[in-house]
């Protein structure tokens, strides 16, 4: 039975089989036992020559940069403790809202949410002077943020601003942002993105550090975006005021392989439709044919000549069906022949001009350039008007993050592990009501105390992340509402068979980081004692749910938290069936042979053999599923140590091999 540690995705370890495999396929002869040879390596790249040279070439770094990186590869020790009563809809909801230090829940998520987040959005401490950088302890990071937030040493730890006079401004910033954006990545999925709002403090160091982990090549847009100024006079009071009215969004994809949708913007009012100069000036001969008599000496059509013909058909056609001439046909009756159609067609016609045109139809949108000044980023009005009352003065405005989600699809998972107020929360259940989508959202904040005098304290909020909750709270007694005054205004309508409209998920799952559930043993002699020893009879904290320890097995065996599961009452003892059948956990005491033979029972009637496995893939259950079930234990769980392997033995001898220990 294999032991589980209480530590979470080993990235160094991960990386180090990923590069020994590699090695080991194209250049075996530098891989020994010992290790990597890295002088043959050099020898084999043709990196052996001019090493001197090589160290004075460009390379962006700071002060305790090894450190930083080498933080995102640290495992956690911590865990995340499910928080039912501070949720809403908890047994169906699959959004997630995590209090703590989002470098530790980063590294928590890597082996449930591996390469499984289709947009991460984050509006990270600007570096302004004027806000809190996460002072990352490298030595124990959760003991350091519980200090931070005051869980445990109830003078804590002085949570203060990162000035400029410190003399590690940007080295701060910097180590902060780099791990975290290491981990960010790890998430991502192929055809991932992310977008990061910054300002002019530090835009250029957080290119780099983007360029450095995403690569050059996976830039696509500085998107510029409008802030509210207070005057325009105001930007020439000083020279340092000049750009105060804008700000920035970096744009980066996981790799430059996929193509994204073109994205548009809703105008006030309905554009008429047009005629576009059918000839482009680039140049392909293959698209240089005969419509109207006429072929291209040079440049190209726009179409292919199949589809050219086609259009040309129906445009006579649209004539014909109007009883309509070329001279005297209007573009109003066009346009209205054309928004009856069924679907869409190309039409083609000799402008009087002479030249051909093809017809472009009336819309309600155009297309985005790339800047988003049409936007404002930010403005305290919209979670004001939510909350009666000033909570946050920073917050962005839903609009942006909505645009940001133009780039996924319907059932993306969206991340912001800087989520402050929650706007990429309502804007994510926001966008859901208008469209029928199903993405869902995992927000990372923490637990940052309100001043005393601040409006927020005042009315009630101890830290950010009771803001947060309470605006997700809001926003879902606002779609609720808005959807009850809906049926009730559309009660006694007629029925035309149109489906109904997809209620989107409307609740949050809460999680909190702290320590990992279970007690390391602790193998130094000195510190042994008899309630040392019989404390690790039992290696569970006290204060610890059967529910904390559900979650962290998620954690540790890689299982989304969103993941259904059921508890399962087999002879007189209770075991979690999660994933419909890809793990069961058996936390009980005293677990007996009968256990085991309801157990085995429960498992067969769950995987029958005579079921074809066609018919078994068209089940809903198996995208749950993993290949094989994996059964976990705790150590002090059975009745004695016979039983146990009885147990053991029964379970192999019945092809379950994949057991763990806890």
């Amino acid at each position: 039975m294999q032991k589980m540690d209480g530590k979470s995705l080993d990235l160094v370890e991960v990386n180090r089989r990923a590069v020994m495999e590699a090695l080991k396929e194209v250049a075996p002869e530098v891989v020994s036992e010992s290790g990597v040879d890295l002088e043959k390596l050099a020898i084999l790249i043709g990196e052996d020559k001019n090493l001197s040279d090589k160290l004075e070439r460009y390379n962006f770094t700071w002060p305790d940069k090894r450190k930083a990186i080498k933080s995102a590869l640290t495992p956690s020790s911590g865990t995340l403790r499910p928080a039912p009563k501070e949720s809403v809809n908890w047994d169906n909801t699959k959004n997630l809202y995590i209090e703590g230090d989002n470098l530790e829940v980063l590294k928590l998520l890597q082996k449930s949410y591996f390469g499984k987040i289709k947009m991460i959005y984050i509006d990270p401490p600007y570096n302004t002077g004027k806000e809190f950088v996460y002072p990352d302890d490298y030595a124990d990071n959760i003991q350091n943020y519980l200090e931070l937030t005051g869980q445990i040493n109830e003078s804590g730890r002085r949570i203060t601003t990162n000035t400029e006079t410190s003399g590690r401004y940007h080295t701060n910033w910097l180590n902060m942002m780099y791990p975290r954006l290491k981990l960010a990545r790890n998430l991502l999925r192929d055809d991932g993105v992310i977008f990061i709002s910054i300002d002019d403090h530090e835009v250029s160091n957080l290119r780099k550090i983007c360029d450095e982990i995403f690569g050059e090549e996976n830039f696509r847009n500085q998107i510029v975006v409008r802030r509210g100024a207070k005057s325009v006079q105001a930007q020439f009071e000083t020279w340092d005021k000049l750009g105060q009215d804008t700000e920035y969004i970096l744009f980066y994809t996981k790799n430059s392989e996929f193509r994204f949708p073109k994205q548009y913007k809703k105008l006030g009012n309905i554009k008429t439709g047009t005629w576009n100069n059918h000839w482009r000036g680039t140049d392909r001969p293959t698209m240089r044919y005969s419509i109207f008599g006429i072929i291209p000496q040079k440049g190209q059509w726009r179409w292919s000549e199949m589809r050219s013909l086609i259009a040309i058909k129906n445009y006579e056609k649209l004539l014909s069906d109007l009883g309509e001439s070329p001279e005297s046909i209007t573009q109003e009756k066009i346009d209205a022949y054309y928004t009856k159609l069924p679907e869409k067609i190309d039409l083609l016609r000799l402008s009087k001009a002479g030249k051909p045109e093809h017809y472009v139809p009336p819309s309600d949108e155009t297309l985005l350039n790339t800047s988003w000044y049409d936007l404002l980023v930010g403005s305290s009005n919209e979670i004001s008007d939510l909350f009666e009352t000033k909570v946050f003065d920073t917050s962005k405005l839903t609009s942006i993050v909505i645009r940001m989600l133009g780039f996924c699809d319907k059932d993306s998972i969206i991340l912001d592990f800087f989520s402050g107020s929650a706007t990429t929360a309502h804007a994510v259940m926001e966008l859901n009501k208008e469209d029928g989508g199903n993405r869902q959202f995992i927000m990372v904040q923490l637990p940052e105390p309100c001043g005393k005098d601040t409006e927020a304290f005042k009315a009630g909020y101890k830290n950010i992340c009771e803001i947060g909750k309470e605006r997700i709270r809001r926003v879902i007694k606002k779609i609720e509402t808005e959807y009850a005054e809906s049926e009730k205004s559309t009660q006694g309508e007629l029925d035309l068979g149109a489906p109904a409209k997809q209620k989107p998920d409307l609740g949050f799952k809460v999680f909190k980081l702290d320590t990992s559930n279970f007690i390391p043993w602790d193998s130094n002699p000195d510190n042994l004692s008899e309630e040392s020893l019989q404390r690790s009879l039992s290696n569970i904290k006290l204060d610890r749910s059967q529910q904390d320890l559900l979650y962290e097995l998620f954690l540790k065996l890689g299982v989304t938290l969103n993941t259904p599961y059921q508890k399962v009452e087999l002879a007189g003892k209770y075991m979690y069936d999660i994933g419909y059948g890809s793990i069961y956990a058996c936390l009980d005491d005293d677990l007996d042979m009968d256990f085991c033979k309801a157990m085995i029972a429960y498992h067969d009637a769950q995987f029958p053999k005579e079921e074809s496995k066609d018919k078994k893939e068209e089940r809903e259950l198996e995208k749950y599923r993993l290949e094989t079930t994996t059964f976990i234990f705790r150590d002090s769980s059975f009745a004695d140590d016979n039983i146990k392997t009885n147990i053991l033995q029964t379970l192999r001898q019945m092809g379950l091999t994949n057991i763990r220990a806890i």
